[in-house]
């Protein structure tokens, strides 16, 4: 098995793993991981100038997207917004998920405009301005709802100690996997425990940003409270 495929898999089981044991986060988590689905095409944007992944069929090389990117993605999108609620002992009560359309709106232009600027305006990488765009939008969010900034920071947190402990495991299995696949040369060339700063910098921004955005969206429809009175987390 390929060590991208390798990867989206362990994410797409602890994605299984949250869904089954947390029955009241469902909804959020599906909600979540079917917005980030699309993402996957996003890899069309990032191969081969942030890395050339192995993957099924090849298609990563053929055709610069590939079967294991939505399944990360899905994975990513779910996981991201329920590890705090997981970690922090959150029970969530919800109702049927009123989407605010005019803050959705808001948020979508947020990111876009962001990442066009950083993409075609300043050249950065796609990876990076993509991280960038969403991680401005979470920063807009921590000041313009202040009662979801620990929701925000907290799960931006956990999201980069998951992710970043997964993709260590994954490297005791393949210990080439990024020398093999980052093209580093055209990274920043700072590397954290054999891990590429851009890979931090990427699961900083996923956890930011998708962890407060159901509760952003649903309009205050959803009610949030501790399975343990006292627990330290809010």
């Amino acid at each position: 098995m390929n060590p991208w495929l390798a990867l989206s898999l362990y994410l797409l089981v602890v994605w299984m793993l949250i869904f089954v044991l947390r029955k009241d986060i469902q909804q959020k988590m599906l909600w979540m991981s079917i917005l980030t689905f699309p993402l996957g095409f996003g890899e069309y944007l990032v191969v081969p100038a942030y890395w050339i992944p192995p993957s099924l069929f090849n298609l990563a090389q053929t055709t610069r997207i590939d079967i294991e990117s939505f399944i990360f993605s899905f994975a990513v999108g779910g996981i991201s917004a329920c590890l705090y609620d997981v970690f922090c002992n959150k029970h969530l009560q919800t109702t049927p998920l009123f989407v605010n359309s005019t803050r959705l709106a808001y948020v979508v232009t947020i990111v876009v405009v962001t990442f066009l600027l950083l993409f075609f305006g300043i050249k950065w990488n796609a990876m990076l301005a993509f991280s960038t765009a969403v991680g401005v939008s979470a920063l807009i969010r921590i000041l313009y709802r202040p009662e979801l900034a620990i929701r925000t920071i907290c799960g931006g947190a956990l999201f980069v100690a998951f992710y970043i402990i997964s993709l260590s495991f994954l490297l005791g299995f393949y210990p080439h996997f990024i020398q093999d696949t980052w093209n580093l040369s055209h990274l920043s060339g700072i590397i954290l425990l054999n891990i590429p700063l851009e890979e931090y910098l990427f699961a900083a921004s996923q956890g930011l940003f998708w962890s407060g955005i159901y509760e952003e969206m649903a309009c205050g429809k959803v009610k949030v409270k501790s399975l343990n009175a006292n627990h330290k987390c809010r």
